[in-house]
């Protein structure tokens, strides 16, 4: 399995505006702009139809816009192999939750 470490919180995206080399804004997965239901579809199955080779090399494209110039563009996030060690450690929220 691989996840996109933006949308996972594991990394900060870092593009440039190619009109004004300003750092861009995120505006989160191409895909859940599809229709209204992309949110709630498995991302694989999106990656099936949606004419970007992503699926094929563990991307996720995401829509960025630049706050300065107004450009809006689409990104390419290198997705990485999923990691359970990368999960965060909830027993200590667990045991917190048994004592209260």
């Amino acid at each position: 399995m691989w996840i996109c470490p933006v949308c996972n919180g594991l990394e900060t995206l870092t593009y440039s505006c190619p009109r004004c080399a300003t750092v861009v804004d995120d505006l989160g997965k191409l895909s859940d702009y599809y229709e209204p239901y992309s949110p709630y579809r498995e991302i694989d199955d999106l990656k099936l139809t949606n004419g970007y080779p992503d699926l094929v090399k563990h991307q996720c494209i995401h829509l960025l816009r630049c706050s300065l110039c107004g450009l809006e563009f689409q990104g390419a996030i290198n997705e990485r192999p999923w990691a359970e060690s990368e999960l965060p450690d909830h027993e200590d929220a667990d045991q917190d939750y048994k004592q209260t």
